[in-house]
């Protein structure tokens, strides 16, 4: 392991445990989220799926009904990127290139999602899905822009042919629990519901990207 993987692992441990504490304090919840998006966009890029996952669990964090919720949910991604790193897997989107490695990913959604953490896993296993679409249109040559998101991604692809309307229909099914999750709907979907999601991701990523 390389120095900046170890500061970078030391940095997150420091930040896991600000986090902690950032769940009766809005202050420190601000500083752990400036913070570790800083760390999280240096080390992995603004395009990593735990990037992505972060700023959409933290969106809404100060809206959240349950403060110490959210931020628990946040420390959870921050637990995943941590692991990838140990592990040494680095994911930027760039070196994002097998299923192998979106695997690995589903498998810290299915740790977080095993400990209680059904937000974070599904916001999680939506990142996987959306990066899986983008490297799904680079296969095929769909033309897409930087901003686009998994909805206008999954039509361009439907519509290429890359799979059939019941696939089109479930992707808009895990992006709309996704995007519950990310802006803190969590009555709107069950710990089984993400199961299924990070099943069916699983499923799509071995069969479209191998």
């Amino acid at each position: 392991m390389g120095e900046l993987e170890t500061k970078a692992l030391a940095r997150l441990d420091e930040l896991i445990a600000l986090g902690e504490e950032a769940s009766s304090d809005p202050l420190v919840l601000r500083r752990f989220m400036t913070s570790a998006r800083n760390l999280l966009q240096n080390v992995l890029g603004k395009d990593s799926v735990h990037f992505e996952a972060f700023d959409q669990v933290a969106e809404d964090a100060y809206e959240a009904d349950d403060l110490q919720y959210r931020a628990q949910e946040l420390v959870g991604v921050i637990h995943a990127a941590r692991d990838d790193i140990a592990s040494g897997f680095i994911f930027n989107r760039d070196l994002l290139i097998s299923a192998t490695n979106f695997g690995d990913i589903l498998e810290q959604a299915q740790h977080l999602l095993s400990a209680g953490y059904k937000d974070a896993a599904a916001v999680l296993t939506g990142a996987v899905l959306e990066s899986s679409l983008r490297k799904l249109c680079d296969k095929r040559g769909v033309a897409y822009t930087p901003k686009e998101t998994m909805e206008p991604l999954n039509v361009k692809l439907a519509k290429d042919g890359a799979y059939q309307r019941m696939t089109q229909k479930m992707i808009t099914t895990w992006g709309d629990l996704r995007n519950n999750a990310a802006h803190g709907d969590f009555d709107k979907y069950a710990e089984a519901d993400v199961q299924q999601m990070l099943q069916w991701v699983s499923g799509f990523v071995e069969q479209q990207l191998r």
